[in-house]
């Protein structure tokens, strides 16, 4: 990880460290993932996404999940792209302009991505922009979660990658 990519994922820490941290922040983590990509080593990223699937598992419901299908299946479908003749990201492309996701549906995919970095290399920035932007734009945390009592693990985390 270069200079650069540990001042923004710095300033990520700090947010979550100090508690003034929400589900925007986690959708930060995935710009920074996108951003420096070509600077993390494997398994940086690997950890990096674990904090987001970790949030998206746990603690994360959509808004409204209707609404949210309906106005996001273009630019999902769209994002699926130079990922290569895979059965999965083709009925994945075909579940986006159908309409037929969900939450969980952005989960596998982000732990898809997580799981094959390397064959998906300049795929990688537009896969992950669906995960992004459903944490930014679509996503309350569970009133029952432990979410924002855990800043200090996420800070950790990113912490301990920053150094690795």
């Amino acid at each position: 990880m270069d200079l650069n990519a540990k001042r923004d994922f710095n300033v990520l820490c700090k947010s979550f460290r100090d508690g003034s941290f929400d589900v925007e922040t986690v959708s930060n983590l995935l710009v920074n993932i996108r951003r420096h990509y070509n600077t993390l080593s494997e398994e940086q990223s690997k950890c990096l996404l674990d904090l987001v699937i970790n949030v998206l598992e746990n603690d994360a419901e959509l808004k409204n999940e209707i609404k949210w299908a309906k106005m996001n299946s273009s630019y999902f479908a769209k994002n699926v792209t130079n990922t290569g003749n895979s059965k999965y990201y083709d009925e994945l492309r075909h579940n986006f302009e159908s309409g037929n996701y969900n939450l969980d549906t952005i989960t596998e995919l982000t732990k898809a991505v997580r799981n094959d970095l390397n064959n998906l290399s300049c795929a990688v920035d537009f896969l992950l922009r669906i995960p992004e932007v459903t944490l930014r734009d679509d996503v309350n945390i569970f009133s029952y979660s432990n979410f924002k009592l855990s800043g200090d693990v996420f800070a950790n985390e990113i912490n301990k990658i920053m150094y690795s």
